[in-house]
Formats: structure tokens, C-alpha cells, sequence
């Protein structure tokens, strides 16, 4: 759980870094784009006409619907209807009707410019001037109006927001007549339904003689209650047992006759109290008609007052004044925009040219994108310098920081395999790596530690071993494998001590038949057994299939890739057919790196070291120069020059008279530090 939460920390810090690093590579593209978007800021900020703003503060209150719907207005609704009469500031009649007052009031003056503006593009052009904004919680709205003229931007405003007065009375009033008229309709038309029941009630009562109606059920219930009292005394005589069967049956029929008249008199009333029912029911419904027309007619005559009356519901709270300043252009928030515009695409852009750069750069890249070790970085030398300063730096530099990077390489290359590396070839992918460059520097600074070296120019096709030594490409390895030069014919001496080398020799027609011959092996195990380290220089891998032959008669392999332009691809397929012939890779050396762009800090390189070895390099070469020109004057006028003069030579004289020289300053500046201490004291 440790090791998870620490690879985690160091992968969070490791893409940390690697923003920062991007950030400090791609610093001056972001400052010059920012730069550029600030000035254009600017420069349009001055070219811009100046835009003066009226402003008018309005009161816009929820209008009055009792009058319609007898329902108060709800918060959400008045905040509708608000945003609806600010909506109308915008609408072409209003803007038409404001125009006209303009024209009217000799206030028009503005135009599109270079054209003849029409009505509709007049009404067009005002509605851009047009801006609102609502006072939260508040019904307080203020109307902005834009122009180019302080005054009349102010009479703009004002006239607008007085229109817009008129504009709604005129609407709500118009309103208010339509309610009217259907409101008229709509009693008339409930007067006349009124009539109506009225009328038909009248003749209901009249046809069925309503106003006898409860005197005749009153009679009959009287009747029916003396027929009932009859008809019980009836029932007590015929409990006597002294009448005759004759008497029973005459009592008997007088009062089936009773019980017939009594239902005939009920069903009568049954008749009768249906008749009063339809009587109240449509007096009542009589009289809700009546009720209806009462309110109609009330709120027809509502109408009427209000139809003739000026309900305002918008009105001015502050008029505009002449504004004293303008509010555009705002220089400050000009240059703020025109710096974060800037500074966004920038940063777009360099994430962007950063997404598409497939290149090895860093140590990160290669570690992350290939699973390789990182043998070393060479960082790169200015565009003044020689190219033979770089190829020889570590004989002819011994202080630079580029020499400090091949001993590192060094080091790292002797404890990169627990076997021990004592043949090694060093390719690259493509040409123009620095593979050759990094051989002879890797050999010299081997050399220098004291090992015994051979440098072997292998690459037959375009060799430059012999041109950064100074020698003639005369025999070489070409001429030992056909066979016309022995081992011992091979070996050349350098200036350095401890450095030998073998020349590539004459390109032959198809120098992969050469090496594919035993020879080549013969040589290397001759060449293991003489010396201490012994370093071949091969052609680039991907181009021809010379470092694949060779690479088999060795320990190791070194791979070249120069930063900022090798594709990672390119090196990964590389590596790919590296391993498929079963070469053991050491690693990677990083070559050519601008360290002082930056995201080497923590690779052991400061921008700060970067400049002081600049500072110590410039002045290094000058006097070796000076000394170099010193040790050609003083040759005898006697002694001639001849073309096969060795340079190396040459330059081993001048280091020798310039270390010389540097002796010299030193015992001066330590005779006049002992004069400073003893004048003080």
C-alpha cells in the first residue's frame, strides 16, 4: 500500500514537472502571443469611438387585474409581467412610435453610416442602442440608450421611456375597451335571457292558475281530514254487535267510497305541489339570472370608468442626464481581455504544438515512452561554436560541462550491466544523430580515465572518424577485410593518450558483403584481447543493415537520438529490431539537448551553470586560438609546410602553450593579491 501511494506522489510530481517544464520551453512563444493580443488591445481601444450612455430609471408595477379575474396578482406572475414590458422596449412599434417623436421634436439625428438607411434599418440600428436591467427584488428597471453623442444618448433615453408610457397606456386602454365591448355583449345578452325566464314564468303561473294553487290544497286537506273522521266513526260502528248483516254492508260501502275520494283528493294535491315546485325552481333560477345581470351590468359600468381614465402602471423615477464620460471603450478592461486572450491562446497553443510533438526531449520521454535507461544528455553547444569543438570537447574542453556529460556516460555505461561492457557499438536510428560525435567523445573520455581504447569507424558509407582525428582515409577496416591490410597496418595513434584508432578505410560497393566476412570477428576478439575498451562506430540502424552484422560481434549497444528531433516511433522500432537479434541495449544517449529551455534542473544542469560554462568556453577558445596562432608563428621560417602536416599536432602544441599561458595569469593574479594584502596592512 506504501509503494502504490509513494508511485503515485512521484507520478503526480512527475506531470507537475512536465507542465512546468512545457510552460518554460514554450515561455516565449506564450509571452510574444500575449504581446501581440495586448498591443491589438490596444490599438483597437484607440481606434474605438467613444460611446456615451443615458440611463433612466423606471418604476414598472404589476398592472391591476382585480378588474378582470378578481384573483390578486402572485409574485411569479408579477415578475412575468414585468419581464414582458421590458420585452416590449424591444418591439418594433414602440421603436417606430419613439422615431417618430424624435423627428417630430427635431432630436433625430443619427444614420448608418455609408449608406441611405431605410425605416426599418433606422428601427433596427436603435434597437442595438437599447439595454435594461432589473433591480433584484425590486420593480425598479434602468433603461440604458448608447450613442456616440453624449446628448443624445440622453434625449434618446428620455424619449423612449416616455413612448413607452404612452405606449402602454395606449395598449391597456385599448385593452380595457376590448373588455368593455364584450363585457356590454355579454349583459345584453343576459338581459334578454332574463326577459325570457320571466316571461315564461308569468305564463307557467297563468296556465296552471298558481295563484289558486294553495287555497285548493288547503280545501283539500280540510276535506280529506273530515273524510278521515267519518271514516273512523265508520270503523266504531261496526265493532256493535247488535246491527244487522244488512247495517254492516251499507257502512261497509260508504266507506270504500271515503278511502276513493280520499285517494283521488291526495292525488289531486300531489299535482298540485309539483306545480308550486316548478314555481320556485325557476324563481330561483329567475333570480340567478337577475344576480348575473347585476354583476355584468357592475362591471360594465367598471369598464366604462376605466376606459375613460389613464391607469398608469409605468412611470419615471429618474430622468437621464447628459452623461459626463463614456463607458466605451473601457481601456482597462480592454487590455485585460486583450492580455487573458493572449495568455489563453498561448497556452492552447502550446499544449497543442506540445500534444503533436512526438520527439524525445527529456530523460522523462524516453523512460516513459520506450522503458529504456537513460545513459546520459549531452547538452548542445551554441550555433558560434565549430562543430570540431564539440567533436574533440573532451580533449579540448576537459572543464565544460558537455565533458562532464560524457564522463557521466562513462560511469553509467561501466555499471549498466553486472558483465562487464568491454566491447560496445554506438548507432542511432537515423543520420545526423551525433553517433559519431558521441563515439569519438565516449572513446576520449574513457581514455582519459585511463583504460586502453580502440575507436573503430565502421561506418563504411559515410565514415568521419579520420576527419575529427586528422587523418587520411587511406587503408583502414575496408582494406583488412578484403584482405590487402593486416591488424597491425590498422591502428593509428592519437594526440590523446591511451586513444587509438582504425579508419574505415574507402567505401567499397556494398560494404554489408564486407563485414558479413569472418574478418570483422577476427578483428574484434584481436581488439578485445589488446585493449581495455574498444568502441565501433556503425552506420544508422534504420537506414542500412550494417549495426545489425556488426552488433553481433560485441557486448553491447548504444543508441544516439538527438533531442528535439528524433520521433519516438523511430527510435521504439529501433529498439524493436534491436532486441529481435537478440542486442543487449545498454540504453539511450540523449544528444544535442537545449538545456537552457529549461526541465533540466533536476538532470544535474542549471540555466545559471549553462552560462558560466558559455562564459568559460568563449574565453577558453579565444586564448586557445590566440595560443594556436603563437605556436604556427613561432615555427622556423626554415622549416616547411607541407600539406600532410598532422593539425592534431598542432592543437596539442597550442593546449600545451595555452595551459602554459593560464599558469602565468594565475602566479600574476596571486603577485598582485599579495601586494593588495601588504599595501592594506
Amino acid at each position: 500500500m506504501n509503494e502504490q501511494t509513494n508511485w503515485e506522489a512521484k507520478t503526480e510530481e512527475r506531470d507537475i514537472r512536465y507542465y512546468f517544464e512545457v510552460l518554460t520551453k514554450y515561455a516565449p512563444l506564450i509571452f510574444i502571443i500575449t504581446v501581440i493580443t495586448t498591443g491589438l488591445a490596444i490599438a483597437i481601444t484607440l481606434n474605438m469611438h467613444k460611446v456615451y450612455q443615458g440611463k433612466v430609471l423606471l418604476c414598472i408595477e404589476p398592472q391591476d387585474n382585480t378588474i378582470i379575474d378578481n384573483v390578486r396578482v402572485s409574485d411569479q406572475r408579477a415578475y412575468a409581467l414585468r419581464q414582458t414590458q421590458i420585452q416590449m422596449f424591444y418591439s418594433r412599434n414602440l421603436i417606430k412610435m419613439t422615431l417618430d417623436t424624435l423627428r417630430t421634436n427635431s432630436l433625430l439625428s443619427f444614420t448608418i453610416p455609408n449608406r441611405k438607411a431605410t425605416e426599418a434599418q433606422l428601427i433596427t440600428a436603435f434597437s442595438k442602442k437599447i439595454s435594461l436591467k432589473s433591480e433584484m427584488r425590486t420593480d425598479l428597471v434602468w433603461l440604458y440608450v448608447e450613442d456616440e453623442d453624449k446628448r443624445r444618448a440622453s434625449a434618446y433615453c428620455n424619449t423612449l421611456a416616455e413612448t413607452y408610457i404612452r405606449f402602454s397606456v395606449q395598449r391597456r386602454m385599448a385593452v380595457m375597451q376590448l373588455y368593455y365591448k364584450q363585457m356590454n355583449d355579454n349583459a345584453n345578452a343576459k338581459k334578454a335571457e332574463l326577459i325570457a325566464e320571466e316571461q315564461a314564468l308569468l305564463e307557467y303561473k297563468s296556465t296552471n292558475n298558481y295563484q289558486n294553487v294553495p287555497g285548493h290544497i288547503e280545501l283539500l286537506n280540510s276535506e280529506i281530514a273530515e273524510l278521515q273522521h267519518v271514516l273512523q266513526n265508520n270503523l266504531v260502528k261496526l265493532d256493535d254487535q247488535s246491527l244487522s248483516e244488512t247495517e254492516k254492508f251499507t257502512i261497509g260501502d260508504e266507506n270504500a267510497k271515503i278511502n276513493r275520494d280520499i285517494l283521488h283528493k291526495r292525488s289531486t294535491i300531489i299535482a298540485l305541489d309539483e306545480i308550486v315546485k316548478n314555481v320556485k325552481v325557476r324563481e330561483m333560477q329567475l333570480e340567478s339570472t337577475r344576480s348575473q345581470y347585476r354583476d355584468l351590468l357592475a362591471l360594465v359600468s367598471k369598464f366604462a370608468l376605466g376606459s375613460n381614465m389613464e391607469n398608469y402602471n409605468v412611470r419615471i423615477v429618474d430622468y437621464s442626464e447628459v452623461p459626463t464620460s463614456p463607458i466605451k471603450p473601457n481601456a482597462i478592461n480592454n487590455l485585460i481581455m486583450g492580455f487573458v486572450i493572449g495568455l489563453v491562446l498561448g497556452l492552447g497553443l502550446t499544449f497543442f504544438l506540445e500534444y503533436w510533438d512526438d520527439t524525445l526531449k527529456t530523460p522523462d520521454d524516453v523512460e516513459r515512452f520506450l522503458h529504456m535507461p537513460v545513459l546520459g544528455t549531452v547538452p548542445k553547444m551554441a550555433k558560434s561554436n565549430n562543430v570540431q569543438d564539440l567533436e574533440r570537447i573532451v580533449e579540448f574542453y576537459p572543464k565544460s560541462i558537455i565533458t562532464e556529460s560524457y564522463q557521466s556516460i562513462r560511469t553509467n555505461i561501466l555499471f549498466s550491466s553486472p558483465k562487464p561492457i568491454k566491447v560496445m557499438v554506438i548507432t542511432s536510428s537515423a543520420m545526423s544523430e551525433g553517433k559519431t560525435t558521441t563515439a569519438a567523445n565516449v572513446a576520449e573520455v574513457m581514455a582519459a580515465a585511463g583504460d586502453k581504447v580502440l575507436l573503430i569507424d565502421a561506418d563504411m558509407r559515410r565514415p568521419r572518424v579520420h576527419k575529427i582525428f586528422g587523418e587520411d582515409n587511406d587503408g583502414g577496416l575496408s582494406a583488412y577485410l578484403v584482405g590487402m591490410k593486416e591488424v597491425g597496418d590498422l591502428v593509428r595513434k592519437t594526440t590523446m593518450l591511451n586513444l587509438n584508432i582504425i579508419n574505415s578505410g574507402h567505401t567499397p560497393p556494398v560494404p554489408v558483403e564486407l563485414l558479413n566476412s569472418p574478418r570483422l570477428g577476427e578483428l574484434v576478439k584481436w581488439a578485445r584481447d589488446n585493449y581495455d575498451r574498444v568502441i565501433i562506430d556503425a552506420p544508422p540502424y534504420m537506414v542500412v543493415t550494417d549495426s545489425a552484422i556488426i552488433a553481433q560481434h560485441t557486448d553491447a549497444a548504444l543508441l544516439v537520438a538527438n533531442g528535439d528531433r528524433t520521433p519516438r516511433e523511430q527510435v521504439k522500432n529501433c529498439l524493436a529490431q534491436l532486441k529481435k537479434i537478440n542486442v543487449n541495449v545498454l540504453g539511450i544517449i540523449l544528444n544535442n539537448v537545449d538545456i537552457s529551455r529549461g526541465g533540466y534542473y533536476r538532470y544535474g544542469y542549471t540555466y545559471s551553470y549553462y552560462r558560466s560554462y558559455r562564459a568559460y568556453r568563449s574565453s577558453y577558445r579565444s586564448a586557445y586560438r590566440s595560443a594556436y596562432k603563437s605556436s604556427e608563428s613561432s615555427k622556423s621560417d626554415k622549416e616547411p609546410k607541407t600539406a600532410a602536416a598532422n593539425p592534431a599536432d598542432n592543437r596539442r602544441k597550442a593546449l600545451e602553450a595555452y595551459e602554459k599561458l593560464l599558469k602565468e595569469r594565475e602566479k600574476a593574479n596571486a603577485e598582485k593579491d599579495n601586494k593588495d594584502k601588504e599595501a592594506q596592512s
